[in-house]
């Protein structure tokens, strides 16, 4: 190459240490010939051994001629500039560590000063970043021995902690050199250490567990082996091509005596896990973790982030989505769409489960304190641990309604191919428009539960966990703590989301209806348009005078709503009908609305406090299936945060 720098070109231009470029830092001995390897990228002339007095400037090679979508920036260093050294060193994104193998009777003393010092030198500046281990002037003949202790300090999990590389070039001939380079590209563009355990040479518990969704993701037939059609269809996805039948039969092959090989070399033989039988057709679990192994042994990072990157992985093996804007008014509520639905439903459930509960770390078993979780329940239906479809539907529409991006998540960890995910969602209308039609057409009905101290509101709740509704709307309540009433009533924004405010009284405490109808007074003078019921809880002890200006009867008659209200009581097994009662009241919201409407004042003070999962109760009904869950969006949201 000539010293010119135009585009395309590489050439001696000033440099950026501001992120801008991928910066690739040489280090090493004097004399083991980076500065004539800065030359060689920039000067076609013949090598003439010169030996360079001064550092090269640094040497840009433009992203169009590199292959990547940034350019590369070559810096020459020289240990005894020691803050130049440093500053070289802290902001490159890799090393290219070089030494001078030409002289046989130094050659141990240059290897060994690999292991000695230079190892152990990026270690002490705790240098997070790869190092390509590079022998020059491979022109001239040495002992392959004296390369050992390079290889023993690359089996040292301490000095390679960030992942090593070796390779050969001569910088004189011009060989290797593109090669240096692109090893040093490709350890910053699709980094190992997230994926491989260098210390214990093996795949990290993180990367080991995502390609475990993603090998179950492919294995839509949940069989534990990848036939050859989910072979070429994950071949079209990950690579964009098809598999020969004969390259297919060869994969399989190599991998089967893999799998073979890794289980005899067990001390207890063979494990039950690795089927190797005639009759296995396809690949296991097992040659699928080998088939990743390869593609880091062999160099080819790039293969296997192919593979993490086409089911939505970062960087940091992190899921990662693009979401659309789901800009909704508190009135509105954000649904999962027939996409979604459909997708769940054509899910095999066993397959469902098994990925919630493995990828996932059982993100939806938050519960410690209902009487029968849905572990319990899948459990005892079947033997397995497995969760019903119904309710994991219930469970991700009710989390929608906090976090939807949380949700798309969950549908990438599930294997949701499409990149665009807001096909999984939908806005409902608003709630002024759908009453205006008299037709609710959203599916998910939303109820906030009020009610005094101690009056059994929450035991109200859990009972729904027996609970079988005929109707597919989704029944998600909301428990207000006491301590959390005023500030529900002070924001506007809160008391515009639920469809019906449920308020509870005890018929056994004389003055619990008196606080109640406080709170409703409250709701009715700002939210006149949202119908309120009354329900009586332990309406199974003897029922006593309520002490307040008006009776419960007179009150309620007074103002419209209707009379006798709902009685209920954790005795009564008939919850069936109280959860029904409500939803048909959410449906015609104008069974339960005041006769007369009373003028809402000016607009409340906002506060920044709509009701969230990390404080209130919620209970969530689908079809014919109930899910009791307390705390559940932050704690999905938490578990979800932790992967």
């Amino acid at each position: 190459m000539s010293s010119s720098s135009g585009t395309g070109r590489s050439g001696l231009r000033p440099v950026s240490l501001d992120g801008s470029h991928i910066l690739i830092a040489l280090a090493g001995d004097t004399g083991a010939g980076k500065t004539s390897f800065c030359h060689a990228l920039v000067d076609e002339t013949p090598f003439s051994g010169e030996h360079f007095s001064q550092l090269s400037g640094p040497v840009v090679i433009p992203a169009a001629l590199a292959g990547g979508y940034a350019d590369l920036a070559i810096l020459d260093s020289n240990a005894d500039q020691a803050d130049h050294f440093q500053t070289i060193l802290s902001k490159s994104h890799v090393i290219v560590l070089m030494f001078d193998g030409s002289d046989p009777t130094d050659d141990y003393l240059a290897t060994r000063r690999v292991s000695s010092y230079w190892l152990p030198l990026f270690k002490s500046l705790n240098l997070k970043v790869p190092v390509i281990i590079a022998k020059n002037k491979k022109d001239i003949p040495a002992e392959n021995a004296a390369l050992e202790s390079v290889h023993a300090a690359m089996r040292n999990g301490e000095l390679c902690a960030n992942g090593l590389y070796l390779c050969e070039l001569s910088v004189k001939d011009r060989q290797g050199i593109g090669l240096v380079v692109s090893y040093a590209q490709k350890s910053v563009l699709y980094p190992i250490t997230p994926i491989f355990d260098f210390v214990n040479q093996t795949l990290t518990p993180h990367a080991a567990r995502a390609f475990l969704r993603i090998f179950r993701c492919i294995n839509r037939s949940c069989t534990g082996y990848l036939s050859d059609d989910e072979l070429r269809q994950m071949q079209r996805r990950v690579f964009g091509s098809d598999f020969q039948p004969a390259e297919l039969q060869l994969l399989k092959q190599s991998l089967k005596r893999a799998v073979a090989q890794t289980a005899d070399s067990q001390d207890n033989g063979p494990s039950d896990d690795v089927s190797v039988a005639e009759d296995q057709s396809g690949v296991s679990f097992e040659g699928f973790l080998i088939l990743m192994l390869r593609f880091v042994t062999q160099g080819a990072s790039e293969a296997i982030w192919a593979f993490l990157r086409s089911f939505h992985y970062d960087d940091k093996l992190e899921i990662e989505i693009n979401l659309p804007s789901l800009h909704h008014e508190p009135d509105q509520c954000v649904e999962l769409s027939s996409e979604a639905v459909a997708f769940m439903t054509e899910a095999n459930k066993q397959l469902f489960a098994v990925l919630l509960n493995t990828a996932t770390g059982g993100l939806l078993f938050p519960s410690m304190d209902q009487p029968k979780t849905l572990e319990e329940e899948a459990s005892s239906s079947s033997g397995q641990r497995a969760v019903p479809l119904d309710s994991v539907i219930a469970q991700y529409q009710s989390l929608a309604l906090f976090d939807v991006a949380t949700v798309a998540r969950l549908f990438a960890l599930s294997g949701y191919d499409s990149d665009d995910f807001g096909k999984l969602f939908k806005v409902s209308k608003r709630r002024a428009l759908e009453r205006r039609t008299n037709r609710v057409q959203r599916s998910v009905l939303q109820f906030y539960v009020f009610g005094s101290p101690n009056c059994g509101k929450s035991t109200l709740l859990k009972n729904g966990s027996a609970v079988r509704l005929q109707s597919k709307h989704t029944l998600v309540f909301r428990e207000i703590p006491e301590s959390y009433v005023d500030k529900v009533l002070q924001s506007r924004e809160a008391l515009d989301v639920p469809d019906v405010f449920v308020l509870a009284y005890d018929g056994a405490d004389p003055y619990s209806f008196q606080y109640i109808s406080q709170v409703y007074r409250k709701l009715v003078a700002i939210v006149p348009e949202t119908p309120c019921v009354f329900v009586v809880t332990k309406a199974d002890q003897d029922i006593v005078v309520q002490q307040n200006d008006e009776s419960p009867e007179v009150f309620c008659k007074s103002r419209g709503l209707p009379w006798p209200p709902i009685l209920t009581s954790a005795l009564n097994d008939d919850f069936g009908s109280f959860f029904d009662s409500l939803l048909q009241v959410a449906l015609r919201p104008q069974l339960c609305l005041p006769s007369v409407s009373q003028n809402a004042p000016g607009s409340a003070p906002c506060v920044s406090c709509p009701p969230s999962a990390s404080n209130l109760r919620k209970i969530v009904l689908i079809g014919s299936s109930v899910v009791v869950v307390v705390g559940v969006a932050a704690y999905l949201y938490r578990r979800a945060k932790s992967n």
